[in-house]
């Protein structure tokens, strides 16, 4: 009897191990959550600080079991790129969540999504104007099944000021929106932020001369002309897919004028801007991994969800090196400045 209870008790650890392992398989093989990524370049430093809080922010809320796969693509700017991807969104594997960080990238898939026979739940990141782009119906509700992070009106008046206090006899400001370039879902928006942007200057009787942006190669040439005919202090870029694809021979066209490069994101000083202007993307990330979560988990209708602007203010950040390297001279009481706020000291 004793053999036979052995014997019994043999078998039943075996069953229950083939059960459990059974199970574990099966758990394995569950399907995970997918999500689309979708930036417009991947030189673009505020999109990348952007993504990067997104997938860290929705994985340790999700935890490591749930965790999503996660493809990110790149249209570098391309209307081309753009046209040969988005036909790919109605082939398998089929995402959970489309998640689009800019306001070219968001309208363009939208536009799309839209017309999908089984629609896909989208989050955008960063989208200036999103009800003036027609992304949504209202800040409220956007009534599609479409929500997202709208990013802060920019404060170019504050920019200005900040601009002034690091150098006081500044006259004139060179100002680079891409707009020549731009596609037709933002050129309406960059020519509104043109127009704030010089009034700003007007207001404090700074001179705002426009410079045009197609080619980067005739880019020196022109903030050359630029400093010799107008004068200007500072070059300041507004926010541009083309100007962001287009940031390092910007930079290096500020270093060899001598005219230093105030952008429109604070990541841009610690590439060789010497000013960077506005706010972390890293933020924006965050609060769109936490209407992903709705989305996924709490199974949270989209459509109903408000358009979220978060509190944040802009600041500026230096880089001591660049602004010598591009023209600027560093007085002491800039300099006592500087080695508060800097995030590149001098070596001595």
């Amino acid at each position: 009897m004793t053999s036979m209870k052995r014997y019994g008790a043999a078998v039943w650890a075996r069953v229950t191990t083939t059960v459990q392992r059974l199970l574990s398989r099966g758990k394995a093989e569950t399907p995970r959550l997918r999500i689309l990524i979708v930036i417009a370049h991947d030189k673009s430093w505020w999109s990348l600080n952007a993504v990067q809080q997104f997938i860290a922010t929705l994985r340790e809320n999700m935890g490591q079991e749930a965790e999503p796969i996660f493809d990110i693509v790149s249209l570098q700017c391309s209307q081309e790129k753009l046209q040969a991807f988005i036909p790919t969104l109605m082939q398998e594997p089929r995402y959970d969540l489309v998640v689009t960080v800019g306001g070219w990238v968001t309208r363009e898939v939208r536009d799309f999504l839209d017309t999908m026979p089984i629609p896909i739940p989208h989050i955008f990141c960063g989208v200036p104007d999103p009800v003036g782009m027609s992304i949504v119906d209202s800040l409220a509700a956007s009534g599609r099944l479409v929500t997202g992070v709208a990013s802060v009106p920019f404060d170019f008046g504050l920019q200005i000021e900040m601009i002034r206090a690091l150098c006081p006899s500044i006259r004139a400001i060179g100002l680079i929106s891409g707009i020549s370039v731009a596609m037709d879902t933002v050129s309406s928006f960059l020519g509104k932020q043109v127009s704030l942007f010089m009034q700003a200057c007007k207001e404090r009787g700074i001179e705002c001369v426009e410079i045009p942006l197609s080619n980067p190669d005739v880019l020196e040439f022109l903030l050359r002309d630029a400093k010799n005919t107008h004068g200007i202090g500072v070059v300041c870029a507004l926010p541009c897919l083309f100007l962001a694809a287009s940031s390092e021979q910007l930079i290096q066209a500020c270093t060899a004028v001598g005219v230093p490069l105030c952008t429109s994101e604070l990541s841009s000083v610690y590439h060789g801007a010497a000013i960077g202007f506005g706010e972390h993307g890293g933020v924006y990330g965050m609060y769109a991994a936490s209407l992903a979560y709705e989305v996924l988990v709490n199974h949270r209708p989209i459509e109903a969800m408000p358009i979220v602007q978060p509190p944040l203010q802009h600041t500026m950040r230096y880089n001591y090196d660049a602004l010598i390297a591009q023209g600027v001279t560093v007085t002491p009481a800039m300099r006592h400045l500087l080695s508060m706020v800097s995030v590149f000291f001098p070596s001595q």
